[in-house]
């Protein structure tokens, strides 16, 4: 079950009547945090682009709508698509593709990147 809050945005998620997760959002309606069982992400924002997800930073190219990561200091180089999903990543000498569902969920042993 969702509930639902300010803007229609997501405030927690129930299954069973168990909380799954938990969402907050900054002023603007960006998400600011969000809460699972075992873990918190916090989410910091320079004006439309994300700049830190939890542990990682990113750095994003320069466009007016906030622009696509480029570069993650977890992860590496990030190719992206013109819609800003992330296709593959580049660590050292090694490019992994990100493999995903026709939903954005990471499939396989893909990784969860900003752009998903």
């Amino acid at each position: 079950m969702y509930s639902y809050g300010w803007l229609d945005k997501i405030i927690n998620v129930q299954e069973n009547g168990t909380m799954v997760a938990a969402f907050d959002y900054h002023i603007n309606g960006q998400i600011a945090s969000a809460t699972y069982a075992d873990k918190t992400e916090n989410f910091l924002w320079n004006g439309l682009a994300l700049i830190h997800r939890g542990g990682t930073n990113y750095i994003n190219e320069p466009y007016v709508t906030g622009g696509n990561p480029i570069l993650s200091s977890k992860d590496g180089v990030m190719f992206n698509d013109m819609l800003g999903t992330t296709l593959a990543v580049k660590s050292g000498e090694q490019v992994n593709q990100v493999n995903m569902t026709a939903f954005g969920e990471p499939s396989g042993n893909a990784r969860r990147l900003p752009a998903q």
